[in-house]
């Protein structure tokens, strides 16, 4: 009766531990009213960006790599490359990074804002990739809507066309402390009742 008692008083912990949500929004361009080979105007611009504390209203988010928590991670395509946080070298928003005695440098800002609603209202997307390729994404309704990319003296572009967001299904993962206490818990509840059972059956044999 007590080991019940215990796995019950188990389950209860389980369902009152708080939980992190890393939320993940998903943005859609528009296909391109312009482009330039390689690119094509049935290309257009992707991408997501995750967000691991609880997404609030009226909220600005800025990628930091650097950060612990708010904007973690990014990824967006335009039909050729795909842009991940590995491009992004020092964890420093909106400044250049030079590499190989000025050879090769880029920019990064991923920022996006959230509504009322807690909705992604606006955003300011730019990553310039000059090695080897000399490749830009940029796509933004912070100013204006738009949406552009260039690779090489390719150019792709929709003026006045922003994407859309979408949020996509939260996460959740156990806050490790609770997870850590909880799987304390379990353990000491499974090493009691083997311990009971134990007892009962020595006293059985011995008996």
């Amino acid at each position: 009766m007590r080991v019940r008692s215990l796995l019950l008083s188990a389950m209860i912990l389980a369902l009152s531990m708080p939980l992190l949500a890393d939320t993940v929004f998903t943005y859609t361009g528009n296909t391109f009213t312009s482009a330039q080979s390689p690119f094509t105007r049935s290309d257009f611009i992707s991408g997501s960006v995750t967000i691991d504390v609880p997404v609030a209203p009226d909220t600005e988010y800025i990628f930091n790599s650097a950060s612990s928590s708010g904007l973690v991670d990014f990824t967006f395509s335009d039909g050729i490359d795909i842009f991940s946080k590995t491009y992004f070298y020092n964890g420093i928003t909106n400044q250049f990074t030079t590499i190989l005695g000025g050879l090769s440098y880029q920019i990064e800002s991923i920022d996006v804002t959230t509504d009322s609603n807690g909705n992604i209202a606006s955003w300011f997307v730019d990553i310039e990739e000059f090695d080897p390729t000399g490749h830009e994404l940029f796509t933004e309704n912070a100013l204006h809507q738009s949406g552009r990319v260039s690779l090489g003296s390719s150019i792709a572009l929709n003026g006045d066309s922003a994407g859309t967001w979408t949020e996509a299904a939260a996460v959740s993962t156990p806050e490790p402390p609770s997870f850590l206490l909880f799987s304390t818990g379990l353990i000491g509840t499974g090493g009691f009742a083997l311990r009971c059972r134990f007892r009962r059956f020595l006293k059985v044999h011995i008996a």
